[in-house]
């Protein structure tokens, strides 16, 4: 067998095993082809026997991947002895024959190339793995947002920097497969919570249940409860009761309306709401365009909740304005639910109350 087929055999068998420096071999694979074809006219025995040696000394750094690998299609790791291999073989090329025009920038630009392809496939398992163990985060008890983990962002940002740093995510992957696999075998990860759906603003709302993970957050249920669909419709917020009696000092209960950050997730606001069984919740939902303030309504016997829009300037008295809103009702007590002081003739504008906070109590009576 000559030269030439020696070593197209050599780079088919690289290529066939080659998960990473891609371009880089294609080039230097040219290049020794093209000189194995030269050595092969001159008969230099030699220079074949030399040729060879040295291609196939980069075969070496490119074995089969190792099974049961999670980065068998990455081998990170692998990428920075196999460029200087690769640029090794190139010089020995050079006592070959001298790289012609442009030769040596093709090889610059491929390794280039390769090394790009490397952080974007590093960044792609980062991202995984940055997710998965956010999911055990959250089952933890202090829910810590790994977004806010200076440690593990750093880190990660440097291993996306210095894929040779990678290995820490394989070792934080196994990790993570292996905890949420005992996750799945104690059961938390597979339950499934209630989410009872209402309008607070109507009275006729129909109550909505919808069956989700807890891990999810208010955020991705908006377009699922069917709001938001249009580009013109506001995008609801999210509304559960709580105990706090800091800011209700004027119901025996205690409770408060609170506002769900859209990034709550479902496990966290089912933990702190009242009447809660864990296993479901009851969430209304306010659509405003304009800042408001919820009132806790009591009607006779009952109470429920509203929202009441806030003026940028001064606004109308609250008395006024709430006898406009419940036209068949007489309007009794109005006061300052956190404090119990009288609120009938404070403005309802953001000077005098906090926006999307459960500011008033309110009592109706019938006319």
């Amino acid at each position: 067998m000559g030269a030439p087929q020696l070593i197209k055999g050599v780079f088919n068998s690289i290529k066939t095993n080659n998960t990473t420096n891609a371009r880089a071999v294609r080039v230097v694979s040219k290049r020794a082809t093209d000189i194995a074809q030269d050595v092969h006219v001159s008969k230099d025995k030699e220079k074949v026997q030399r040729l060879v040696q040295s291609v196939s000394n980069l075969e070496m750094q490119f074995k089969p991947p190792s099974e049961n690998n999670v980065l068998d299609a990455l081998q990170p790791l692998q990428h920075q002895q196999r460029a200087k291999a690769i640029l090794e073989l190139n010089e020995q090329l050079n006592e070959f024959k001298p790289p012609e025009e442009g030769e040596e920038e093709r090889l610059k630009d491929a390794m280039k190339k390769d090394y790009a392809g490397l952080q974007k496939d590093v960044t792609r398992l980062v991202q995984t793995t940055f997710e998965g163990l956010q999911q055990i985060y959250d089952l933890l008890p202090s829910k810590m947002d790994m977004a806010d983990d200076k440690k593990w962002t750093n880190e990660f940002a440097q291993i996306v920097e210095d894929p040779s740093g990678v290995q820490k995510v394989e070792e934080a992957m196994m990790n993570f497969l292996q905890k949420m696999e005992e996750l799945r075998e104690s059961g938390p990860l597979d339950a499934k919570v209630t989410i009872a759906v209402v309008h607070m603003d109507k009275d006729d709302s129909e109550v909505k249940k919808y069956l989700l993970d807890p891990q999810q957050r208010f955020s991705d249920i908006v377009e699922m409860i069917g709001y938001a669909d249009d580009e013109d419709e506001d995008i609801p917020e999210f509304w559960i009761k709580t105990l706090d009696p800091s800011r209700n000092s004027v119901t025996k209960s205690g409770e408060v309306w609170e506002l769900q950050p859209m990034r709550c997730r479902l496990r966290d606001a089912i933990q702190k709401a009242t009447g809660s069984d864990g296993k479901s919740l009851k969430v209304s939902i306010v659509l405003q365009s304009q800042d408001y303030i919820i009132a806790l309504v009591k009607d006779d016997t009952l109470e429920h909740t509203r929202s009441i829009e806030l003026e940028s300037k001064k606004g109308p008295l609250a008395k006024q304005y709430l006898a406009t809103k419940f036209r068949n009702k007489s309007i009794g007590r109005v006061c300052n639910l956190e404090d119990g002081s009288d609120a009938a003739n404070l403005p309802l504008d953001k000077r005098r109350f906090e926006p999307r906070t459960n500011a008033l109590y309110v009592e109706l009576a019938s006319t």
